[in-house]
Formats: structure tokens, C-alpha cells, sequence
């Protein structure tokens, strides 16, 4: 009787090793899909406690994340002058305005023509979460916005996914 209970014990530990093995292969080509292995991660290992999740800490405490994205956006400033060519984004700002859509995440404090990219990795983020339809033309346009600072909008998405996530029941 005690072997079987220790074979399961440890069937779930080889699970959980199997688990975090394909997380961090996955996350080494894709860091952003971390935060949902980590969101799937508490579901199916209820009793693990990972470390250094950046989805924990931000359900911890969200200010984290907001101050995260607000330094990544001086960093985007300091690469960026105001008088530089912006990619528009019609299709981004559209789903930005949306009365759902998260009003600190939709940057209208900011002139018209600086919006799109800083929304975008918002808008993708909502969009996933969400799981929201979307055409090709919206994927060509975040593809050119995010292209514009690809620093940017992936620290950002990587964020949101947190937050969005950070406030999703795991179960």
C-alpha cells in the first residue's frame, strides 16, 4: 500500500518536472507565453509555489506591473522624439476606445499620432485575453507597430498578459 501511494506522489512530481521543463523551453523563444504557463501552472499544481513568476508577483501586487510599464515607457520615450514619424493604427485605436478596454492602457493623455504604439501591445494583450476575433489587417498593423519598438510592446504585452491573467480565476 505504500508503494502505491509513493508512486503517485511521485507520477505528480514527474508531471511537475515535465511541466516546467516545456515552460521554460517554450518561454526561451516566446518570454510572454511564461505568464500563461504560470497561469496554467496554478490550475493543474494547485500545491507548487513557482518562483520568480512574474504573474504571482503581479497578484501580489499590481502597482509592480504599473510601474514596470511606466518605466519601460520612459525607456520608450528616451528612444523616441515626439516629432518622429508613428505608425498609425486605426484598427488598434478602434478596439483602444472600446468602452471594455482599459482606460490607463489606452494612453489618451497622449496626442493622437502617439497612441497607436504605445496601445498596441495593450491591444494584443486584450485581445488574447479576451479571446477576441480579429482579421489579418489587425495582425499586419500590430505586426507594424510592434515592429516600430519591439522593446516596447514586448515588455508591455508581457505585462498585461499578467495583469489580465492576475485577474482571471485559474480554475
Amino acid at each position: 500500500m505504500r508503494f502505491a501511494l509513493s508512486k503517485i506522489e511521485s507520477a505528480d512530481e514527474i508531471l511537475l518536472e515535465h511541466f516546467l521543463s516545456f515552460r521554460e523551453r517554450l518561454t526561451v523563444r516566446r518570454p510572454f507565453f511564461r505568464q500563461i504557463c504560470d497561469w496554467l501552472c496554478q490550475s493543474l499544481f494547485p500545491d507548487h509555489a513557482l518562483e520568480n513568476s512574474e504573474l504571482v508577483l503581479v497578484q501580489r501586487c499590481p502597482e509592480m506591473a504599473y510601474n514596470f510599464i511606466q518605466s519601460e515607457e520612459q525607456s520608450f520615450q528616451e528612444r523616441h522624439d515626439p516629432d518622429e514619424r508613428y505608425p498609425d493604427g486605426p484598427l488598434t485605436m478602434r478596439i483602444a476606445e472600446q468602452p471594455d478596454f482599459p482606460p490607463e492602457q489606452a494612453y489618451r493623455q497622449f496626442a493622437v499620432h502617439l497612441r497607436p504604439v504605445r496601445c498596441a501591445p495593450f491591444v494584443a494583450a486584450h485581445i488574447s485575453l479576451h479571446g477576441l476575433p480579429y482579421d489579418e489587417t489587425l495582425l499586419i498593423e500590430l505586426k507594424r507597430l510592434r515592429d516600430f519598438d519591439r522593446a516596447w510592446f514586448k515588455g508591455a504585452f508581457a505585462f498585461a498578459l499578467s495583469l489580465g491573467l492576475s485577474q482571471m480565476p485559474s480554475t
